[in-house]
């Protein structure tokens, strides 16, 4: 697979290091989450503990036994893990300012963040970040200008999500993108959307509209939908 070296590495791993809040990385599915920090993190040595019973428990003393130890501890896909700020918090608290505290990086889908998963409790307790598709800032960290100008006509139609520029021709990327687009469950399960057509109805009257007045109340009755999406573009981002 082609390697692209991602900008935000260098500001986690610095956080990581030199400060004892909770890093949170947020992002889409297939943006290269979990490879980033697991980069990341044998960089730094650290560990996924994989123990999600333990730390849903929100029981200091099991928490303490599973983490402690660690200096640098990766919790991936963390929106799977039942009460993962609560536990978080209660750990993050009980950290002594005495003792090497144990640097913890938690990845999550942008569900977590929607549906409030780190808003509460763990308010000034966590750096977070955003992870994105590949950025033309970060392909011409490998390839010169005019390389990465001829993949534009390709990235304008299709995205640059990390998985296309391992596959080589422009059918399996549509095929890719087609198949990643019916595993957005996040969305549907965060809108109330029973029905994944409908959501497919609204990104093109939202396609038809780029640049001018958009009417929630119109989009609502063309996509079928009981209330005013108003919601959806946040949900949509």
């Amino acid at each position: 697979m082609e390697y692209i070296p991602r900008l935000l590495k260098s500001s986690i791993a610095e956080k990581l290091k030199t400060d004892k809040r909770i890093v949170v990385l947020f992002g889409p599915r297939q943006v290269g989450k979990t490879t980033l920090a697991c980069e990341i993190m044998n960089e730094l040595s650290g560990e996924d503990p994989r123990t999600s019973e333990a730390i849903s428990s929100c029981d200091l003393a099991r928490l303490r036994d599973v983490l402690s130890g660690y200096e640098y501890v990766l919790l991936d896909e963390a929106q799977y893990i039942p009460n993962v700020a609560h536990a978080l918090k209660i750990f993050y608290d009980s950290q002594d300012s005495a003792n090497t505290p144990v640097h913890i990086l938690l990845t999550g889908s942008s569900s977590l963040s929607l549906a409030g998963g780190t808003r509460e409790p763990l308010t000034g307790s966590t750096w977070s970040y955003t992870l994105y598709p590949i950025s033309f800032s970060e392909i011409l960290q490998k390839d010169n200008y005019f390389e990465a100008e001829a993949r534009l006509d390709d990235a304008l139609v299709l995205g640059l999500y990390p998985a296309l520029f391992s596959l080589p021709n422009r059918k399996d990327r549509v095929q890719h993108l087609r198949e990643l687009s019916s595993a957005y469950r996040d969305v549907l399960e965060l809108g109330g959307i029973k029905n994944p057509k409908k959501l497919m109805d609204l990104l093109r009257l939202l396609a038809y509209q780029i640049g001018s007045e958009v009417s929630y109340s119109e989009i609502g009755q063309q996509c079928g939908l009981s209330a005013k999406p108003t919601r959806m573009p946040c949900l949509l981002r």
